[in-house]
């Protein structure tokens, strides 16, 4: 089992409307799956909030906040540099579901909410430390960067693309 927070930046992009810089913020749960000495498999589910302010055309504040479900899928190296470190990178694909959009225009003091927007499709790496606690758990520290490369979203709605995504990622794993 492996439980991972991230925090980190990205670009979001709204398609034909803007393009800001975002804060982002996601939790994993996820199952490593080995398959030999140094690859394994890791897939499960993780949850991001992408916030972001900008300035709308007219010239009005607006906060945005976007929350996703995502399922990534990556294979994973990892090499022991020592008896209780080792150096693993990793590269997958994810699909992510854009559960809820909201838009809070401050000068008008309005809210709007969509919810069920569409998916979008990406590939991943990351690159990192892990800290051997006993045979059964250990602590990770990674750079993550990711993108999105292809959208499906509903007809007659805002699209939202993620791009120059990158995070620190803090987590723990344990051997079921």
């Amino acid at each position: 089992m492996v439980w991972v927070c991230s925090i980190g930046a990205s670009t979001l992009e709204a398609k034909k409307a803007f393009k800001i810089d975002a804060n982002v913020f996601e939790g994993f749960l996820g199952r490593n799956f080995i398959l030999n000495k140094n690859f394994s498999l890791i897939s499960g589910l993780e949850v991001m909030r992408v916030k972001g302010n900008y300035t709308s055309v007219i010239g009005q504040h607006q906060y945005l906040l976007n929350e996703y479900l995502n399922i990534p899928i990556s294979i994973s190296y990892s090499k022991k540099s020592s008896e209780k470190i080792s150096l693993f990178g990793g590269f997958g694909f994810y699909s992510s579901f854009l559960l809820k959009s909201k838009n809070e225009d401050f000068f008008n003091e309005s809210v709007s909410v969509s919810k069920n927007l569409g998916a979008t499709f990406g590939i991943q790496s990351n690159l990192g430390l892990k800290f051997i606690i006993n045979k059964s758990s250990y602590v990770n520290l990674a750079f993550k960067a990711k993108t999105d490369v292809y959208d499906s979203f509903k007809n007659n709605v805002q699209e939202y693309v993620i791009t120059d995504f990158y995070s620190l990622q803090l987590g723990f794993g344990f051997i079921l």
